[in-house]
């Protein structure tokens, strides 16, 4: 029998459904979030590895890519890049920092490819 397909999901803080969802398609699944404890719903379900992993640290993304891919044998079938940040803020009234750091997460986060940014 061949091995359980896999997928790695950011932005699983907030990413509960989905995460059960694919598991329970029989899938392996790495989910993985800034804040690990706010994962801690989903240690109770099978085929699941929890992971840190802060899309905007290139430290982070290394560590997250080697734990898969030790895990796995070298393979990840697929990756959802699910995580954001939101600011939501009159034009006049911006946080120019705050404003900055969301784009990083929501732009370049999804750019760095998640697993080892496949430079």
């Amino acid at each position: 029998m061949a091995p359980p397909k896999t997928v790695l999901i950011t932005g699983c803080s907030i990413g509960f459904t989905l995460t059960s969802e694919i598991q329970g398609r029989g899938l392996q699944v790495f989910p993985t979030a800034r804040t690990p404890a706010k994962m801690a719903a989903l240690d109770r379900l099978t085929n699941i590895t929890l992971l840190p992993l802060d899309v905007d640290s290139q430290a982070s993304i290394d560590a997250a890519t080697a734990a898969v891919l030790t895990k796995t044998g070298g393979t990840l079938d697929y990756a959802v890049n699910n995580s954001n940040s939101q600011y939501v803020m009159p034009l006049l009234d911006v946080d120019l920092q705050q404003a900055k750091d969301m784009y990083k997460v929501n732009v370049w986060g999804v750019e760095s490819g998640v697993l080892g940014g496949n430079e």
